[in-house]
């Protein structure tokens, strides 16, 4: 019975690839308003805008330590990289 909650409270986990595409299908509609900005993303979700690369790093080791995340410029069509790992 208790594993049974467990599970129910388990964020859903995607694979470092999924959360590029969400990046790119969020990319045109995160531009219009916060073009040039770093956007950091982890498990398909949003988890913050980020004025340059360093405070979305910092934010990124702070909250996931050395697990995989997306930081990417927005509005970029094709941004020079992606983030596997923060360390």
């Amino acid at each position: 019975m208790g594993s049974k909650k467990l599970e129910e409270n388990r964020e859903a986990v995607s694979t470092f690839e999924e959360d590029i595409e969400f990046f790119k299908s969020r990319n045109k509609e995160l531009s219009t308003e916060h073009g040039g900005k770093f956007v950091l993303i982890k498990n398909q979700r949003t988890i913050g805008i980020f004025s340059n690369f360093e405070d979305a790093h910092k934010e990124a080791l702070k909250r996931f330590g050395n697990e995989d995340v997306v930081i990417a410029q927005i509005g970029v069509d094709v941004p020079l990289n992606y983030i596997a790992s923060v360390v």
